[in-house]
């Protein structure tokens, strides 16, 4: 099998995370059903206390909860989607990486994208040598990921996430935070001409909640209250982007990712290396 001698391989790997960020987007926002039950039942007296009222409390009013209950591990769950993004991010820049050492004819079975945990340890590792050699001007991409790259913790830190994170998902669950909130009923109710449309409430998405006590009108029917749930996804504690909110951070992450295969690819192409121009369109 001849090699490919361009960046299709990147780019086709940036797509597949744009895809599996695409599905978590899909299953989390709402939380699809098929990671929770969810009722509407009389009151046990083990609701959070916090009272939630859909319409005027009267003494009519009757109680009951409302119980969200996991039927698989979400955290989990979400945690593969996030992996697979970031291991294709990772595997995007390793293409990058291989491709070139690959048309200088090098040995490209153990080349990866360089990246280290400063500049200063970066510039000391070597770890772009191989790359750089099959360049006329072996200097000016050296600067070229020093100064514009930097693919290292003190300089672009999206992009060094990447393989932080990757390194981390090869051996165990990037496992994020999740709470679930936002209980809305299905459709809108009409009361005495006043429209009850819902609350919020949140916890951890593992476990059982019982929210409550919930006052509900006499003569409304809880069939009504059909409950969807939104979700926050946060990066753990302890992880190189502690704290922020997963989504949108993958989306960066993707953004940068590709604006880095585009500026090698663009560099590489200016220098003469024989490779071809490949740009996948979204």
């Amino acid at each position: 099998m001849v090699p490919d001698n361009t960046f299709l391989g990147a780019y086709l790997k940036i797509e597949r995370a744009k895809g599996h960020l695409a599905e978590l987007v899909r299953i989390t926002q709402p939380l699809n059903t098929a990671f929770y039950d969810a009722y509407v039942r009389e009151s046990t007296g083990r609701g959070s206390g916090i009272v939630i009222n859909f319409g005027a409390p009267n003494a009519n009013n009757k109680t009951f909860e409302i119980a969200y209950v996991p039927k698989k591990p979400v955290r989990q769950m979400l945690a593969t989607y996030i992996g697979d993004i970031i291991h294709n991010l990772a595997a995007a820049l390793d293409y990058s990486a291989t491709l070139i050492v690959r048309t200088c004819e090098g040995d490209a079975r153990f080349v990866s994208f360089p990246r280290h945990d400063t500049r200063k340890q970066f510039v000391s590792s070597g770890l772009h040598r191989d790359i750089e050699t099959c360049f006329p001007s072996p200097d000016k991409f050296f600067k070229f990921l020093i100064d514009e790259v930097k693919p290292y913790g003190d300089g672009n830190k999206l992009l060094y996430s990447v393989s932080k994170l990757d390194k981390i998902d090869k051996h165990n669950f990037i496992l994020p935070i999740v709470t679930v909130g936002m209980m809305k009923q299905a459709k809108p109710v009409m009361v005495s001409g006043n429209l009850i449309d819902g609350n919020s409430v949140s916890g951890d998405a593992n476990t059982e909640i019982i929210f409550g006590p919930v006052t509900i009108p006499e003569g409304v029917s809880t069939e009504n209250f059909q409950m969807s749930f939104s979700t926050e996804i946060l990066f753990p504690q302890g992880s190189i982007l502690e704290g922020l909110v997963a989504i949108p951070t993958l989306a960066d992450m993707i953004d940068t990712v590709t604006q880095t295969v585009e500026s090698v690819e663009e560099f590489v192409l200016n220098a003469g290396v024989s490779i071809q121009s490949s740009r996948v369109n979204s």
